[in-house]
């Protein structure tokens, strides 16, 4: 039989469920506040009801850890037990300054069964509103919760964040633009200096006068956008490329590599995301 206890408004209810291995005994626990707008009468019977079928879901085993867990106190479980083994370096390190600055903040005091989707929309829009990226990696937190049954659904799964529509705004390069944006940088191009002071070897400052410096891109930077342009390579993936990556006689490159800047680390050079990442492909003479 459950236990109700009443406390301003909210109602704790207790079930014990049999004994441990020590011989003391199991309960379970939960909250239950009623609408405040129901009468007394009405808000008596709903709290029943609740106790009634809390008790049914303890004696039948379909209590979920996840009632009794905030998203903090798993986020620190997700982290330790999938995050470590599951996660590149440079991707838990950006998960993790999401999850301090974005997640935790806003919905880390929640308890994990009773995040619904309008939580989630709630924290997505409060991102859009302080032009903040919405946190990709909630979905990916959530799904581990469900997967290891501390929760039932996912809510992330019934709200459209505002990643979804990215790839219709990204914006590229007509063949045209492409043309005449890889003979520009072939051209050279002028610098115009203001007059200013200078200071000569022996310490003597001078004052020259207005002057043009004619300069052309350095050759690493022109080759790093014909690459760009005609492998389709990411950016990461350009900047892992080694010398033994390239057969100049086959005019293929082979990627099995990608690097990353991370401010605690520098940089970081790690396998691609996905086996269809490490491939070799043929590059056309430009």
């Amino acid at each position: 039989m459950a236990t109700i206890r009443e406390r301003n408004g909210t109602y704790q209810i207790t079930v014990y469920s049999g004994f441990d291995l020590n011989g003391r005994r199991k309960r379970e626990t939960t909250t239950f506040t009623p609408p405040k707008e129901l009468s007394p009468k009405k808000k008596e019977k709903v709290e029943q009801a609740f106790a009634i079928e809390f008790e049914n879901r303890v004696k039948n085993c379909l209590v979920l850890a996840g009632e009794k867990t905030t998203l903090r106190e798993f986020v620190d479980r997700w982290r330790k037990e999938y995050a470590s083994q599951n996660l590149e370096p440079g991707t838990l390190e950006k998960y993790n300054a999401e999850i301090d600055d974005k997640i935790l903040p806003m919905l880390g005091h929640m308890i994990l069964t009773e995040i619904k989707p309008h939580n989630v929309n709630g924290f997505y829009v409060s991102m859009t509103k302080t032009n903040t990226k919405s946190a990709n990696d909630l979905p990916s937190i959530l799904k581990t919760a469900v997967d290891g049954e501390v929760k039932n659904r996912n809510p992330c799964d019934k709200v459209r964040t505002h990643g979804e529509d990215v790839a219709d705004k990204i914006k590229f390069f007509t063949p045209a633009q492409v043309s005449c944006f890889l003979e520009y940088i072939e051209k050279p191009y002028e610098i115009h200096t203001r007059g200013h002071s200078r200071v000569d070897d022996t310490g003597i400052q001078y004052q020259v006068g207005d002057y043009t410096l004619t300069r052309t891109m350095p050759e690493q930077l022109r080759v790093l956008f014909n690459l760009a342009v005609f492998s389709g390579l990411r950016k990461g993936e350009m900047l892992a490329l080694q010398w033994s990556d390239i057969d100049f006689e086959r005019s293929t490159i082979t990627v099995n590599r990608t690097s990353e800047w991370l401010p605690h680390m520098g940089i970081v050079f790690t396998e691609p995301k996905t086996k269809a990442s490490n491939r070799t492909f043929k590059v056309g003479k430009h």
